[in-house]
């Protein structure tokens, strides 16, 4: 049960760490094509600069100097100045916020890598969780199954000469025959274990097939068993 729990919380944690890191690809990919807008703009500034100087136009860079060179200009050419500052500025204004990065992408890239490093953290203590319960229960599995085919090849190994002694009689002095076989050896806890009995004089049959008073002598497989692990003595009815 706390294998499993533990693949679940596994799961989870792989799933949140396969949405992060999908956030920190689409965040990355918005923050190349923000730096590829920003190199553009630059390009495109430069240009402008360069056009301006190539067409002897100075650039005032002081709102001062604006101010005096419109009031040296007449009326109609101080409107026109304006109108056209406005354009070009309403037209960079437009163009910035058009491009705008978002200044948070980078707080977010980091929180999400921050986030990320611990369900990677969670994941493996899980993982390590897990290596622990699982070598415990394989090891309690392997002791089990070296536990029980000490019992069964004792077993198995004296039900036929039991079987013989209670069978044995002065017409039959053999007996007859019984064995064990585990119907799966690698995992015996995964099936049964068919017993198999021949009266004196009879063919091989199945426990079933057997009439009432040959059943009788299943008890071999009982003092089989006890013979694994002794009793001081027995109390049995007719």
């Amino acid at each position: 049960a706390k294998s499993d729990d533990c693949e679940k919380v596994m799961n989870e944690l792989k799933k949140k760490s396969t949405s992060a890191t999908g956030s920190i690809g689409k965040l990355k990919r918005q923050i190349n094509s923000k730096e590829t807008q920003i190199e553009q703009l630059k390009s495109r500034k430069q240009e402008l600069l360069e056009k301006c100087e190539l067409e002897q136009i100075k650039l005032p860079k002081d709102p001062m100097e604006i101010e005096s060179r419109l009031q040296d200009e007449g009326p109609s050419k101080r409107e026109k100045l304006e109108v056209e500052f406005k354009q070009k500025m309403d037209s960079l204004v437009s163009e910035i916020e058009r491009t705008a990065p978002n200044l948070k992408a980078l707080g977010q890239y980091e929180a999400l890598q921050e986030k990320e490093k611990e369900v990677i953290e969670e994941f493996e203590t899980a993982r390590r969780d897990e290596k622990v319960i699982a070598d415990k229960y394989n090891s309690k599995k392997q002791q089990r199954y070296e536990l029980f085919m000490q019992a069964f090849d004792h077993i198995s190994s004296n039900i036929d000469k039991i079987y013989k002694q209670l069978t044995k009689s002065s017409t039959h002095p053999l007996g007859g025959t019984a064995y064990l076989n585990l119907e799966n050896e690698d995992d015996p806890f995964l099936h049964g274990i068919k017993y198999t009995a021949m009266p004196p004089t009879k063919r091989f049959r199945d426990m079933e097939q057997l009439s009432g008073g040959e059943k009788t002598v299943a008890l071999a497989l009982l003092f089989s068993i006890h013979s694994y692990r002794p009793s001081p003595f027995f109390i049995l009815d007719e």
